[in-house]
């Protein structure tokens, strides 16, 4: 059974021209960046495998499951458990700590408390020494790593980062996805990651190209 295949997707935003995305099939530990102009439905794409949005056309399956035929809890509950995110905007929950973040993660999706995984991740993005501040005091690089120990706290099939390295110099980026790959390596993951990073591309198995020339 592979992890991931999307087949004859499409999707239409109100006032704009459908995305058609490719056909993907990837397998389970499978690290597979996507490269593409801006427009071109990089993060479309991670949002419909991820179940957030329902594509207007076409099939979504993550390990044989079909993401249209749950319902909204049952779809919920499969994404907390079975698949991490890195969103653009972080989507940290300002009102707790670093390390809160992490430990709610890790509760959400129904797994143990951790404290020393979750502060071990912390320490191997180099902001183990922010872990008791709030998101709102962090830069925007540190909030970008803090976002990506957030999305590998728990122990999800499917590790989805959206321009994971984009506020990252070259010795940072090398490192974040150093690690999220070796995390998930560690757990046999899938990982996709939306880049405009020629710096990491070559880090994956594999690259899927949007837009022309795709």
């Amino acid at each position: 059974m592979h992890l991931v295949e999307c087949q004859d997707v499409a999707h239409s935003f109100p006032g704009a021209p459908e995305l058609s995305l490719p056909d993907l099939v990837i397998g389970n530990g499978e690290h597979v960046v996507v490269t593409g102009p801006s427009g071109t439905g990089k993060t479309t794409l991670l949002q419909i495998l991820a179940g957030l949005l329902t594509p207007t056309n076409g099939t979504v399956r993550l390990a044989g499951v079909d993401w249209a035929s749950l319902t909204h809890t049952d779809r919920d509950r499969r994404r907390g458990r079975a698949v991490g995110i890195v969103f653009q905007s972080f989507n940290l929950i300002t009102a707790i700590s670093v390390l809160d973040n992490l430990k709610l993660a890790r509760r959400l999706a129904g797994y143990p408390r951790d404290d020393d995984r979750c502060r071990d991740l912390l320490d191997g993005l180099g902001i183990l020494d922010l872990a008791h501040r709030v998101p709102t005091r962090l830069s925007r690089g540190e909030a970008q790593r803090a976002a990506i120990a957030r999305a590998v706290s728990g122990e999800p099939d499917l590790l989805l980062a959206d321009e994971p390295t984009s506020a990252l110099d070259a010795d940072n980026a090398a490192s974040v996805i150093g690690l999220l790959l070796e995390r998930a390596g560690a757990s046999g993951a899938g990982v996709i990651v939306t880049t405009h990073d020629e710096r990491i591309a070559d880090m994956f198995d594999r690259r899927v190209r949007l837009g022309s020339g795709s």
